[in-house]
């Protein structure tokens, strides 16, 4: 792998927080210190800036019909067009996380709560809400009505949590483990979900809900995963470093480490079967080629 020739900056002194390729080609750039969106056509020239989102956003989709969904303290959604765009509705609800779970409905995560939205008519509409006991660190679909969530105890004793949907129950306990923090957390062929938890990587069979692999790194915790294909996968730390993974007779390896630079790595996308772009508290997005 190496570093392509081009390099998009934004500017040095601007945090790239979130990086998302648009259903239509485009790139959306979400910098964390100035809260501002830039939306990049094809050949990464701008497009406009959206910045009428005034706190932080802590997560970013696009849904499957094609909106723009912005978390923060409140939740945004957006009509994105080729050269502006309209908010078409604000859900005032704080969520540290949103994802879409089937049908357009939407899940948001905040502090102890998990809420659930449905979408009719192009609106969403929260239906219910569930509260525990600890806090919920980060959550993912792994099933059509089953989610893996990290659990916070608040004394930073971790927990791994299968939740049903239908039954709004936490169904099993995987794993345990006192540490600091959790980051990511990613699903692989829909056989494997890897999560991250401070200075560990935990390998999961959802088939059997079951440990099948453990190992401890030196980085800190991975804040952002890229899928690339037959089980390959790279990962994004809190000191800068991109590391190229893959998925062998049910343990994780690591094939190699780049030095992307001295500021956290926060996005990983992959661009085309070439290319990922990898964005930083640097201010740079940089491009890297695979297929070498």
């Amino acid at each position: 792998m190496s570093l392509n020739q081009l390099i998009l900056t934004i500017n040095q002194y601007q945090k790239i927080g979130i990086l998302l390729k648009l259903k239509d080609g485009r790139l959306c750039v979400y910098t964390d210190n100035e809260r501002i969106i830039r939306i990049y056509n094809i050949n990464y020239t701008l497009s406009y800036l959206i910045n009428k989102i005034k706190s932080q956003i802590n997560s970013m989709i696009q849904s499957n019909e094609g909106k723009l969904i912005c978390s923060s303290y409140e939740i945004t959604i957006l009509q994105l067009n080729k050269n502006d765009y309209e908010i078409i509705q604000i859900l005032k609800i704080w969520t540290n996380k949103i994802i879409e779970v089937y049908d357009n409905n939407l899940i948001s995560l905040q502090n102890n709560y998990i809420r659930f939205y449905s979408n009719s008519n192009n609106k969403y509409t929260l239906e219910d809400e569930y509260k525990f006991e600890e806090n919920v660190n980060n959550l993912i679909k792994i099933k059509d009505n089953e989610l893996c969530l990290i659990l916070d105890n608040y004394n930073k004793k971790l927990s791994i949590n299968i939740f049903n949907i239908e039954s709004k129950k936490i169904i099993k306990k995987l794993y345990e483990i006192k540490c600091k923090d959790s980051g990511e957390m990613v699903l692989v062929e829909n056989k494997y979900l890897i999560v991250s938890l401070y200075l560990y990587l935990i390998l999961i069979d959802i088939d059997e809900y079951k440990i099948i692999h453990e190992i401890k790194t030196c980085f800190g915790c991975v804040l952002t995963f890229c899928l690339w294909n037959d089980y390959k996968f790279f990962s994004g730390d809190e000191i800068g470093d991109i590391i190229e993974w893959k998925i062998s007779k049910n343990k994780i390896l690591k094939i190699k480490e780049y030095n992307n630079g001295k500021k956290a790595v926060k996005s990983i996308i992959k661009i085309n079967n070439n290319l990922i772009a990898a964005g930083s508290y640097d201010g740079f997005i940089k491009f890297y080629d695979i297929s070498e």
